[in-house]
C-alpha cells in the first residue's frame, strides 16, 4: 500500500519516495498549479524552497536496520548513515529526518544535505506534517518503563530553522495522531472518544472535534 503525502510517495515498508514528475499539475481553469502552494508562484518560484516543491528531486530515503539509506534514482547513488535507532521519521522531502536515542529518550534533528546532527532536548514519537519543516513531538515529563506504561508529557512543535519550540499542550497521557493542515490532531487514551485539534503554531484554543 502506498498513500500521496503532498509531494511525496509514503511507502508502508518505511520508505518515503519523492515524487517524479518534473512539472506541477496544472488546475482545469488554468490558473495555479494545484499541487503548488500559493506562495510558491510567480517570482517566488525562484526561490530553492519554492523550486524543490514544484520539481522534487527524485530520491528515495528507508532504513536498513539503523542505517538511513539516501538513493538517487536517477543514478543509482547511495549513501549511509547509521543512527543507531530503528525510532526514525523522515520529513516530506527527505530534507530533515528525526531521530531518538537514549534512555532517557533525546530527539535529534539530522540534516543528509549537511551530515549536521542537533540534540532538540527530550522527546519521543516525533511527527512531521506536510509543511517540511515543521514538526511535533511528545517531551516527556514522567519517566515511563515496560510495555504497559504509557508515557505523560507535553505536545511540542517546531518550525525548524525559523523558530524555538513552542508548547501545544501541558503534560497529559496524549497521543499525537498526525497533522492535518497548519493543525495538530491528538488524542488522550483516557478519553478516546475525544479528538483535539491543535493550531500548531500555539496561537488559539485546542478545540474538540
Amino acid at each position: 500500500m502506498a498513500v500521496w503525502l503532498g509531494a511525496v510517495l509514503v511507502l508502508t515498508s518505511g520508505m518515503v519516495a519523492c515524487d517524479q514528475e518534473t512539472e506541477p499539475r496544472t488546475s482545469s481553469d488554468g490558473g495555479r498549479p494545484r499541487n503548488v502552494r500559493p506562495e510558491c508562484t510567480g517570482a517566488a518560484r525562484l526561490d530553492d524552497e519554492c523550486r524543490d516543491r514544484i520539481r522534487p528531486p527524485i530520491a528515495l530515503v528507508y532504513l536498513e536496520g539503523t542505517a538511513l539509506v539516501t538513493e538517487d534514482l536517477r543514478g543509482r547513488s547511495r549513501e549511509f548513515t547509521d543512527l543507531t535507532t530503528e525510532d526514525v521519521a523522515a520529513s516530506a522531502s527527505g530534507r530533515h529526518v528525526a531521530y531518538v536515542t537514549g534512555s532517557p529518550p533525546t530527539l535529534n534533528l539530522f540534516t543528509p544535505a549537511t551530515d549536521s546532527r542537533v540534540p532538540l532536548g527530550p522527546g519521543i514519537d516525533p511527527v512531521w506534517s506536510q509543511i517540511d519543516n515543521r514538526l511535533a513531538w511528545l517531551q516527556p515529563t514522567k519517566p515511563c518503563e515496560g510495555e504497559t506504561c504509557v508515557p505523560e508529557g507535553k505536545v511540542v512543535a517546531q518550525e525548524i530553522g525559523v523558530g524555538e519550540e513552542r508548547v501545544l499542550l501541558e503534560s497529559g497521557t496524549w497521543r499525537i495522531l498526525g497533522w492535518a493542515g497548519s493543525s495538530l490532531h491528538v488524542a488522550d487514551p483516557s478519553q478516546p472518544e475525544q479528538v483535539l485539534s491543535v493550531p500548531g503554531d500555539g496561537a488559539g484554543r485546542p478545540t474538540e472535534m
